[in-house]
């Protein structure tokens, strides 16, 4: 939101998470996160959910050398959000998000990880 009070919405559209009637911009989320200093990379994706059609996953890349738990996120992310609702359901620990050729993440095979990782079928 600017000094007018416009809402600006960044990000692409397949990449909204719809969680229930709620749309969720994972970028919001990925800003809030990547100010934590103990966290280095992050992708936030929607994974299946059979009642609300998707939840929020945070994927994390932390700092080397730092010791980082959910725990600690969950109180960074809930401390900056306006609606909890929005906050992540899942957070995963990776070592490195996944690439595409062009050096961005690779959403698709992070949702398929995400999913792996997590058990959803």
């Amino acid at each position: 939101m600017n000094d007018e009070g416009l809402i600006q919405v960044n990000g692409r559209e397949k990449n909204v998470i719809s969680k229930g009637i709620i749309k969720i911009y994972p970028k919001v989320i990925e800003d809030i996160l990547l100010n934590h200093p103990k966290v280095d990379e992050v992708g936030v994706i929607g994974v299946p959910d059979p009642r609300l059609f998707q939840e929020v996953c945070a994927c994390v890349v932390p700092k080397s050398k730092t010791q980082l738990t959910v725990k600690e996120l969950e109180e960074f992310v809930t401390s900056r959000m306006i609606d909890e609702s929005f906050s992540p359901k899942y957070y995963i620990f990776l070592d490195s998000l996944p690439r595409g050729k062009m050096g961005k993440t690779d959403r698709f095979n992070l949702m398929r990880k995400a999913i792996e990782d997590l058990s959803i079928y």
